[in-house]
């Protein structure tokens, strides 16, 4: 999956729920993230995600300004992190 939204241009939602996804499986997407401009919405909510999972996601959101929805919710994500997720954001995180 990561090569495929590495270079997937028209895909604009990603959502991938309740699939028991990890911390690895974020810093994956985390990765993909880096390069894929394109992607609109990350929806990963009912995973298995906690603080350092998100903080992977947080990292190449900072120059990643095509994301505007972020769900993670229902994964152990902390009040915490969810603030900064939104502060880099600039929009509302569901977590």
């Amino acid at each position: 999956m990561n090569k495929t939204l590495e270079t997937n241009r028209t895909l604009k939602t990603l959502g991938i729920r309740s699939c028991k996804l990890d911390d690895e499986c974020a810093m994956s997407i985390s990765k993909a993230l880096k390069i894929n401009k394109g992607l609109e919405e990350l929806r990963l909510k009912r995973n298995k995600i906690d603080d350092k999972g998100a903080e992977s996601i947080r990292e190449p959101l900072k120059s990643n300004s095509t994301i505007r929805v972020l769900n993670l919710r229902w994964n152990s994500i902390s009040a915490r992190e969810k603030k900064i997720l939104e502060q880099i954001l600039n929009v509302e995180v569901r977590v």
